[in-house]
């Protein structure tokens, strides 16, 4: 009796036992969940990263535009939060600059310098060092991949991901907030509750005089502008990439362009030479509707804040406990 009892317990056991592919499995590559990804690598977890697009970034990666390689896909501000330039020097191994003085020019001169900061070669800076990092690591990082769908097995304790037709365990989900998932347990609630696409126009344009701003607030019509010249090389030539976030799909170069003419941000010689659009479409995961599963399912996902990068600054202290700075990561791995 007592091995026959013994006997059943090893087969509950069996049953609702699993060894999961991995320990973690990040959907998306933007800055943020990349070195929660690499923070999970190093405390020996087995990481799994899912990028529907052939390149990471999400809103950070970077584009080949009007002719210009590597540049910024958006408008975007760092911040002035110290941790963060630190961390980005230190782990990141960024060059981070003056927002509004890349090149130190208004140094002495009585231009006040803001305390935002930037890498000195934008986005594709941020992200060729962080995928530096990955690349000497186990990590397994699946590009031009899409999560089809997601099974919560409350159960046994692991979510199952089907990925290109394949389906891969593990236990536990990082989400960010701008993403779109099938939940399977939940089939008659929508997993996007909504979606947004960013416009973006490119100008380049001939100007005879150094740019004269990095970053401005909009105008009708236009959410923000940023120049992209000293962040793309061209600080020592006659041209000068410029983007503006529209609020539509159109935008007029030209009005655009009069508009920093008028505003004496670009001198009133400056030619356009090319311009182009670009449309950044985003998802918004509604996670809140997970929890319509039960407590359980508290300890299998986790949405990773990516609202804005400044929101890396509450990471940071947990992440450098494990994490090495960039060069000693390199020189280790």
């Amino acid at each position: 009796m007592v091995v026959l009892r013994l006997f059943f317990v090893f087969l509950q056991v069996s049953v609702f036992a699993i060894t999961a592919d991995f320990d973690c499995v990040f959907v998306g590559s933007s800055p943020i969940p990349l070195i929660e990804a690499l923070y999970q690598a190093n405390m020996g977890k087995r990481v799994l990263i899912v990028e529907e697009s052939n390149q990471c970034g999400g809103a950070w990666k970077s584009i080949d535009i009007c002719g210009v390689a590597h540049a910024d896909m958006g408008c975007h501000q760092i911040g002035s939060n110290p941790s963060v330039k630190n961390f980005l020097e230190e782990y990141i191994g960024c060059k981070m600059v003056p927002l509004n003085d890349p090149l130190g020019t208004l140094a002495n001169q009585n231009t006040p310098i803001r305390g935002e900061y930037y890498p000195s070669q934008g986005c594709y800076e941020l992200m060729s060092h962080i995928l530096q990092l990955i690349s000497k690591t186990n990590i397994v990082l699946l590009m031009n991949h899409k999560i089809e769908s997601v099974y919560f097995d409350l159960d046994r304790q692991f979510v199952e991901v089907s990925v290109n037709g394949r389906k891969y365990t593990s236990s536990k989900l990082f989400i960010p907030p701008m993403c779109s998932l099938k939940v399977n347990n939940m089939p008659n609630v929508e997993a996007s509750s909504k979606t947004g696409r960013a416009s973006h126009l490119y100008v380049l344009i001939e100007d005879p005089t150094p740019f004269r701003f990095t970053y401005q607030n909009g105008f009708s019509g236009v959410s923000r502008i940023m120049n992209l010249t000293p962040f793309v090389g061209l600080q020592n030539t006659r041209y000068q990439l410029i983007i503006f976030q529209t609020h539509a799909n159109e935008a007029n170069a030209q009005k655009c362009i009069e508009h920093l003419i008028n505003s004496k941000l670009v001198d009133p010689r400056a030619k356009i030479l090319n311009s182009d659009t670009y449309t950044y479409a985003q998802a918004y995961f509604n996670s809140s509707m997970l929890n319509k599963l039960g407590p359980n399912i508290k300890t299998l996902f986790e949405v990773v804040n990516t609202s804005h990068i400044q929101n890396m600054g509450t990471y940071i202290p947990r992440w450098k406990t494990a994490l090495k700075p960039y060069h000693e990561a390199l020189r280790a791995a």
